[in-house]
């Protein structure tokens, strides 16, 4: 895994590659991770409206600096919904946390659950994240799970 992700550095350097250097590269499909990464990259600069171009210190300070705002909300109680519209449709007020005494799973709390697994098993992720196979996959034995 190490050695991938020092080839992926070396790519985004533009530095020559060595032959070893090379085969990790094939045979570890870097290039796919370096597309996830850059994704991931894209989205999250997208999400928190920054500009592009952020060395990693500028990103790092951002980062922290958000880390101390959403402490504080939390101290006061205040939740941010990544998906208000599908993780808390009805805007209620969470006043205790799963596991408490206080509460027991609902039925809606539990469909909800089930919808959120459903999710993370689209193909995009289960093409994107299944091992690396010498032979194709069929797309119906990917779609099966």
């Amino acid at each position: 895994m190490t050695s991938m992700y020092n080839v992926l550095e070396k790519l985004r350097t533009g530095e020559t590659l060595t032959a070893k250097e090379k085969t990790i590269h094939e045979q570890g499909i870097v290039s796919v991770l370096k597309q996830i990464h850059d994704c991931l990259d894209a989205a999250v600069v997208n999400t928190f409206g920054w500009p592009e171009d952020l060395d990693d210190e500028a990103i790092l300070q951002r980062l922290v600096d958000l880390n101390h705002e959403r402490a504080k909300e939390e101290s006061r109680s205040v939740v941010r919904w990544l998906r208000p519209n599908f993780q808390n449709p009805d805007g209620a007020i969470q006043t205790a946390f799963a596991g408490d005494d206080k509460t027991k799973r609902t039925k809606k709390a539990t469909a909800w659950a089930a919808k959120s697994l459903a999710l993370t098993r689209t193909l995009e992720v289960q093409v994107l994240f299944r091992p690396y196979r010498s032979t194709p996959t069929a797309l119906n034995t990917i779609a099966q799970g």
